[in-house]
């Protein structure tokens, strides 16, 4: 009697762990821009073309990758960020599982050019199969070039927003990261055209750093009057800024709360935070903060 049950290949594997790993364009931004700043990422430059469904492009200066390791990061769990168990109870990196880049080359046409040095190598894979690699002229970091995402997935590329509400959502994903690591230079191009450029100051402590990129991104004239918090209790640090009482909003978008660096919505901290104002904020309005909380990662 035939068997029923049959063990999927690589391939079908990957594109079924896809499924959990990438949702949409802006999922791919967030984990290659996550894997640019885990490798020392000074400055990250993002282009996407018709919302990130034809085009994603990031470009970094970071550590990059010999040919192995470049080679490697195309596997599921393979991963430079833990080596056991152990480590997930001590992790600093943003990115641990191991699956985002297999995950997205297994659903897109990409290239990956990478450098450690100078000479650095050049990979093209097509659904997740490596069809060329090559020697090419790069200095250090790494470019991950992303094109025709979900081609070999119609049902999910059939549920995908428009391209000007995925270009939205992936800009959401570029400002909340830059919040995140105002010491990082981002850059963001949309069909061609500059749509976002967050550079760093020269002043390179963090809080002045914080308070520069919020005014960018959140505008002057909320970062004109706005209450600086700085404390530490043990050892649990929060640093950032809460907007003056007469700088509110009618929904949350401008709050953004950092823990160990990731983004978090916390209903209770954006409440404690309404309520400290009492009645000096309308029930219907909404504190604008940036605020990092730094706590171990146990």
């Amino acid at each position: 009697m035939v068997s029923k049950i049959r063990v999927l290949s690589e391939n079908t594997i990957n594109q079924i762990a896809a499924g959990e790993v990438i949702e949409s364009p802006a999922s791919v931004i967030k984990e290659l821009c996550e894997n640019s700043l885990d490798a020392g990422a000074k400055k990250i430059i993002i282009e996407i073309q018709a919302g990130g469904l034809n085009l994603l492009r990031v470009i970094d200066d970071g550590s990059g990758m010999d040919k192995d390791d470049a080679i490697l990061c195309l596997e599921r769990h393979a991963t430079s960020k833990i080596h056991d168990a152990k480590d997930l109870f001590k992790i600093q990196t943003m990115g641990f599982r191991g699956e985002a880049m297999a995950s997205i080359a297994s659903i897109s046409r990409m290239t990956l050019t990478t450098s450690t040095q100078e000479i650095g190598i050049q990979l093209e894979v097509d659904a997740g199969v490596i069809k060329s690699m090559d020697p090419c002229p790069r200095n250090r970091g790494t470019t991950v070039e992303v094109r025709h995402l979900f081609f070999n997935v119609p049902a999910r590329k059939k549920f995908q927003k428009s391209a000007s509400a995925c270009s939205a959502d992936v800009s959401k994903v570029i400002t909340s990261l830059s919040l995140a690591h105002p010491d990082v230079e981002f850059v963001f191009y949309n069909n061609d055209s500059l749509s976002f450029h967050a550079e760093v100051g020269e002043n390179l402590e963090f809080l002045p750093l914080l308070k520069e990129r919020m005014d960018a991104i959140l505008g002057d004239s909320i970062g004109a009057s706005v209450i600086q918090v700085d404390q530490q209790e043990g050892p649990f640090i929060i640093k950032g800024f809460i907007g003056a009482p007469d700088n509110h909003r009618h929904n949350r978008t401008g709050q953004h709360l950092f823990i160990n660096k990731r983004a978090v919505v916390s209903p209770a901290i954006s409440f404690a935070i309404k309520d400290g104002f009492g009645t000096r904020i309308g029930h219907d309005r909404h504190p604008v903060y940036v605020l990092h909380l730094e706590m171990p990662c146990e």
